[in-house]
């Protein structure tokens, strides 16, 4: 059963003001998420933003069915529907769980309200959306290229992953781009790296 939300594990949520997370606080809900659970479907409509508080969302671009990749991940430094920070309604990619997840939920149409009339909200999120697209590019070039060792020590240098206060944000996530890194790795064929293919839901 979803229970109120009064504190949350989410590190984005931990960087709201208090006036802030005290304007979404009414329509949160802990939600448990179990493995491969859709969170948003491409080209549909956006009904939930959720933050993790552990486990790993995967984002997954697909031309067709049986080609997919995942292209982007989201850990408890995140949020899923960053779309809507943005003004749109509908998801660009598939986005469903990869690690059995804990989570807060707001519904869309309250998490869009609360965007309107707190411009801080909004600007917080659009610094998250803004990293979240630098994480997405990174992680399909590694997917594609990069060895494990590579990746590994691509990790290690993010200067981000050292910064634990609330002045330094750490976002888009190195918990989980780390263990992606790890659960993604596979050997070289032929001198080059496809892009992690993600098996069809």
């Amino acid at each position: 059963m979803d229970q109120e939300v009064t504190q949350s594990r989410s590190e984005l949520l931990g960087r709201l003001s208090q006036a802030d997370f005290e304007l979404l606080q009414p329509y949160m809900h802990n939600r448990h998420l179990k493995l491969k659970t859709p969170l948003e479907s491409a080209a549909e409509p956006i009904e939930c933003v959720y933050f993790l508080e552990s486990g790993i969302a995967s984002v997954v671009a697909k031309i067709r069915p049986e080609a997919n990749a995942e292209v982007g991940i989201i850990g408890r430094e995140g949020m899923t529907a960053c779309a809507l920070v943005m003004g749109v309604d509908w998801a660009t990619h598939d986005c469903y769980i990869q690690v059995t997840s804990e989570a807060v939920g707001i519904d869309a149409e309250p998490f869009k309200a609360a965007l309107e009339s707190s411009p801080t909200l909004r600007l917080l999120l659009l610094r998250y959306v803004h990293y979240l697209h630098i994480q997405t590019r990174s992680t399909a070039l590694i997917n594609a290229r990069a060895r494990l060792e590579d990746r590994l020590a691509a990790d290690v240098r993010r200067p981000d992953h050292r910064r634990r206060n609330r002045d330094h944000p750490r976002f888009p996530g190195g918990d989980a781009w780390r263990q992606a890194s790890r659960r993604n790795d596979r050997p070289a064929t032929a001198g080059r790296r496809r892009a992690h293919q993600v098996p069809p839901r």
